[in-house]
C-alpha cells in the first residue's frame, strides 16, 4: 500500500504531525534514505487516533498565558495548588487552564502539599507535608501513610516532613 501522504527531508529524530481528526485511527512508518536515494527496510510503525481535549470547569484564579497547540504536547497537567493556603488542593488542568480533576479535599491536614503523580490504575498519588496518600479518581483513598503525631506551623512545613513520592513496581 502506496503511503496517503509521504513526508521527506526531515533532518531531525523528531516530527508532530498536525491537522489531524479526533477519533481517526492513524498509522506511521518510518524508513531510512541514504544518500544515494536507497531506502532501506522499515525501521519503526505505530498506530494512534488522537482524542479530544478533556474539557473541565474554569476557575478565574487559573488561567493559561501562552497556548501553542501546534507544539504544546496534548495532555493535561497535575499539580499542587497552593495559591489559596485555606483551601490546598491538587488539580489537573488541560491546555486552556480549565479544571478537569480536583482532590476531595483531604490536603487540610497535610499542609503543604507538594506533589502527585498519577499512576498506571488511573489512582492519583498525592505527597502532603504529613501525609502520603493513593486516591481513587472519585476521590476515595486506598492507602495512607501518615506521619504519626507530628504537626508543623506553615513555615515550618516550608522546610520540613514529606517532599515528593513515587510508586514503584514490584520487583518479580
Amino acid at each position: 500500500m502506496a503511503p496517503v501522504q509521504q513526508i521527506k527531508d526531515i533532518a531531525t529524530c523528531k516530527y508532530q504531525v498536525t491537522g489531524l481528526e479526533d477519533g481517526i485511527r492513524y498509522y506511521f512508518a518510518v524508513t531510512a534514505v541514504d544518500k544515494s536515494g536507497s531506502e532501506g527496510v522499515q525501521v519503526a510503525s505505530v498506530s494512534a487516533t488522537p482524542a479530544p481535549m478533556l474539557r473541565g470547569t474554569v476557575d478565574t484564579d487559573i488561567y493559561v498565558d501562552v497556548y501553542q497547540s501546534e507544539l504544546a504536547w496534548a495532555g493535561t497537567t497535575l499539580f499542587g495548588d497552593q495559591h489559596n493556603p485555606e483551601k490546598p488542593r491538587i488539580i489537573e488542568v488541560n491546555m486552556l487552564g480549565e479544571i478537569v480533576w480536583q482532590s476531595a479535599g483531604f490536603e487540610q491536614t497535610a499542609i503543604p502539599v507538594r506533589d502527585a503523580n498519577r499512576l498506571p490504575n488511573g489512582n492519583t498519588l498525592i505527597t502532603g507535608t504529613t501525609e502520603i496518600v493513593e486516591v481513587t479518581p472519585g476521590g476515595g483513598i486506598v492507602w495512607q501513610l501518615s506521619l504519626k503525631g507530628v504537626s508543623f506551623s506553615l513555615q515550618e512545613a516550608a522546610g520540613l516532613g514529606f517532599y515528593k513520592a513515587d510508586r514503584i513496581s514490584a520487583q518479580k
